[in-house]
């Protein structure tokens, strides 16, 4: 699960947060994300995380666009 890891952290640097604020946030616990590197997680627990995602993303991309448009 190295890569789900990988690119959570990317999502978190990218929103200019750690992965311990996005762990928080969703509630699945601030160190919870590492440990997903040796254990897979369970999918009620990603489906906390996905609300949380999906906000990053919505807010990066709506970054992006509103900086190539000026």
């Amino acid at each position: 699960m190295t890569g789900l890891v990988s690119n959570i952290k990317q999502l978190a640097y990218e929103s200019h947060q750690s992965i311990e604020d996005v762990g928080k946030n969703s509630g699945v616990g601030e160190k919870a994300i590492y440990r997903w590197d040796r254990v897979p997680p369970k999918i009620t627990t990603l489906k906390k995380l996905v609300n949380i995602l999906e906000s990053i993303i919505d807010c990066y991309c709506h970054l992006k666009a509103k900086i190539r448009r000026e």
